[in-house]
């Protein structure tokens, strides 16, 4: 007996599945963090020397992106940051560890628990997601939810934010697949016009719950 073939769904992160929270206090606990890692090392920075080169990486890295869609890894937004503060960049990467987990809160949303479990059982399930680190990796797996997932396609590895058409075909590409037989569920809009440009579904939903109800 043929088994019936089980269809792909990417799904957006932030917003659909996770919410996210950054601000002015989830900021200074990563700073005060570097701080105390930098001071570790022998380097004496002090905070407004560190947040001002923040601040100056962060304002350069959003008026490229707005621009063409273009995405900078956490690496080069932190390397522009000790290159601000000309120090070695052999601290790069350690710098990188706290700020893409202590920069922002994360938690899953409210119908995300008890649905991503039912939609698992139904597709193939896959991430395409707007994020220049990945912790989208310790922050599902916290919460015993990374096993959901076939493939993650982010747009700090691949360099291309959504709605750019790249970073939807090399999602759909990762998951062995033709445009046509790819389900993009996003609660953006833009992001879902940027999926039916090149040939996926696309569909708007602002939950994990109102996904299935429009995939019904």
């Amino acid at each position: 007996m043929k088994m019936k073939k089980r269809k792909e769904l990417f799904l957006d992160y932030g917003g659909l599945i996770f919410e996210h929270k950054f601000n002015n206090a989830t900021l200074s606990r990563a700073h005060n963090l570097a701080l105390k890692f930098l001071y570790s090392r022998g380097y004496r920075i002090n905070n407004n020397d560190l947040r001002n080169a923040h601040d100056e990486v962060i304002a350069d890295y959003l008026i490229s992106r707005e621009k063409n869609d273009v995405e900078w890894s956490m690496n080069k937004i932190i390397g522009g940051v000790v290159g601000k503060l000309k120090l070695d960049e052999v601290i790069v990467s350690s710098l990188v560890e706290i700020y893409k987990i202590h920069d922002h809160d994360y938690f899953p949303m409210a119908t995300t628990k008890k649905t991503l479990p039912l939609l698992s059982q139904e597709f193939n399930l896959h991430i395409i997601s707007n994020v220049p680190h990945d912790s989208i990796y310790s922050e599902l797996n916290n919460y015993n939810m990374l096993k959901f997932f076939d493939t993650f396609t982010l747009s700090g590895d691949v360099g291309f934010r959504k709605p750019c058409s790249k970073i939807y075909n090399i999602a759909r590409k990762k998951a062995g697949i033709s445009s046509s037989d790819g389900i993009f569920v996003s609660h953006d809009d833009i992001e879902v016009e940027g999926a039916k440009k090149v040939g996926m579904h696309g569909f708007l939903a602002k939950s994990l719950e109102e996904v299935v109800e429009v995939l019904q």
